[in-house]
């Protein structure tokens, strides 16, 4: 309701600039906080309370709420990220995509109901399919890895629209004729899902230090935890990916976390589906790249019914990891997969075009296990899980 207000609210809170509870405090009464100029006399009268409780005059008075509400006011909540961010961030079209993947990400971070990394431990090491919580944490350390758990009665909601397959890309400018086609009276079929998933966080750090690594940045400098959302934030352009066609070259850093990430949650896909009796076709994504994180949740009845992924992350966390993490360094077609695919076929990485959210485009072994391998242009000297 608060339109862009709204969105830098949403902004603001994953960059820290207000903790859970103010947010939340926000959303059940949002009057006072996007529009302060309609409190005027609250806060006259606050200000007097002041001046008599505290003996102090006026002016100090006004200039000590000031201090104490720095992060209680659209006003000065948005003076502050400018100070933090680019400009470039604020503009319409970015700020609104962006502020909806950081909502869907909180959503999936907060459902109703998750099992935590701690809870899948403590059940493996019961049921003794593994023997201490080191071998799932030296894993993930491996993967780049910073939280994984999962997520239990999130809505999904799942469309379909007709369109024309008489040409591959529906973004060629050339195809002049391209027409979206409707389904009669223009209906969008939906279908709303309540399912489960694993949402998985990688270290931001990591990621960071391996695009040095590569020479794909230059920017080898120390960041904090902070600094490090911000320069994923201005340096990650979602506006740059869309579903049909393969992220530019020239955007390296756009193109490398997301393929990075992707290809990651392809193999995860693939490790869930023998781990969980699931098919991998009926297992889909949803890529964060600003975030650096993917979700991998369940798209039929059937996994929702026998609670697949729960029951395999709750239980068989270790072995789910492992498989993701070993099973496709090598190929069935390489050294032709790697050399003339990218590291990328029908063998290893691709799963349904239905599943995945980028039509298997920008996707690569390459990243994660290539030494001084040939991607692209580019020459991965340091694999991401090497």
């Amino acid at each position: 309701k608060e339109g862009r207000n709204g969105e830098l609210l949403i902004l603001a809170k994953w960059l820290g600039l207000i903790d859970d509870d103010k947010y939340n405090s926000i959303l059940d009464s949002p009057e006072s906080f996007f529009h302060p100029e309609k409190n005027k006399s609250v806060d006259e009268q606050y200000v007097k309370m002041l001046v008599d409780v505290l003996h102090i005059s006026h002016e100090e008075a006004v200039a000590k709420i000031n201090s104490s509400i720095k992060k209680d006011d659209i006003n000065l909540l948005i003076n502050e990220l400018n100070r933090i961010l680019p400009s470039h961030v604020f503009g319409d079209d970015i700020l609104d995509v962006l502020s909806s993947e950081l909502i869907e990400f909180d959503t999936l971070k907060n459902p109703r109901h998750a099992i935590t990394l701690d809870n899948a431990i403590e059940s493996g090491i019961e049921k003794e399919h593994f023997n201490s919580a080191e071998e799932v944490n030296d894993i993930l350390s491996k993967m780049g890895i910073s939280n994984i758990q999962l997520s239990e009665l999130v809505e999904i909601i799942n469309y379909a629209y007709g369109f024309t397959r008489i040409y591959s890309n529906p973004l060629d400018d050339s195809n002049h004729n391209l027409n979206l086609r409707a389904f009669p009276d223009y209906k969008v079929y939906t279908s709303k899902l309540g399912t489960e998933g694993v949402l998985v966080e990688f270290d931001r750090r990591k990621i960071f230090n391996w695009l040095i690594a590569n020479e794909v940045i230059s920017d080898d400098f120390e960041l904090s935890d902070d600094e490090l959302k911000v320069w994923f934030l201005e340096n990650v352009h979602l506006n740059e990916i869309n579903h049909f066609t393969e992220i530019k070259d020239s955007d390296k850093v756009t193109k490398y976390v997301y393929t990075l990430i992707h290809t990651i949650s392809h193999l995860m896909i693939e490790s869930a589906g023998l781990c969980s009796g699931l098919s991998k076709d009926s297992i889909s994504e949803i890529i964060f790249p600003n975030v650096c994180a993917t979700f991998i949740y369940s798209t039929t009845i059937q996994g929702i019914t026998m609670g697949s992924l729960s029951g395999m992350f709750e239980t068989d966390v270790l072995n789910f990891l492992t498989m993701a993490y070993s099973n496709y360094e090598i190929c069935a077609f390489d050294p032709i997969c790697t050399d003339t695919q990218n590291g990328a076929c029908v063998a290893c990485s691709f799963i349904s075009d239905v599943a995945c959210t980028h039509f298997n485009k920008d996707l690569s072994r390459i990243l994660l296990y290539g030494e001084n391998t040939m991607y692209k242009n580019l020459v991965v000297k340091k694999g991401f899980w090497k």
